[in-house]
């Protein structure tokens, strides 16, 4: 029977054919690294509010990775990879307390997983 598998293979930070020797290293098998950009967003009370941050996944071996919401408040996140975006909706705050929630992000590789988080801050009414 046959086994099949992932191998990936993350070249970094080479520098260029007129630097001898090259510089930069390779990695087999390297765990997920998940970029986020910003890591918090911060969020006006009176307004629901649909947006995005910039996310970058490498070396994730699935077609997704696993968004948890961690507040009920925090409606809706999604990963698209082609764009490269983290979207989110936010529901407005009427509680007369600024609150902080937050979205965690996890990427699975071959080597194990990774994990990132957002972090939503919302102002009080």
């Amino acid at each position: 029977s046959n086994s099949y598998g992932y191998l990936v293979v993350r070249a970094h930070s080479f520098s260029s054919k007129a630097c001898q020797p090259y510089v930069g290293d390779i990695s087999i098998n390297p765990l997920p690294e998940i970029v986020l950009s910003p890591t918090s967003k911060s969020i006006k009370a009176n307004t629901g509010l649909a947006g995005y941050v910039y996310c970058t996944i490498n070396a994730m071996t699935s077609a997704l990775p696993w968004i948890t919401i961690n507040d009920s408040w925090i409606e809706s996140c999604e990963y698209d990879g082609v764009r490269g975006m983290l979207s989110y909706a936010i529901s407005p705050n009427d509680t007369g307390e600024t609150r902080t929630g937050t979205v965690t992000i996890r990427a699975d590789g071959v080597s194990g997983s990774t994990t990132a988080t957002l972090t939503f801050i919302q102002a009080a009414n």
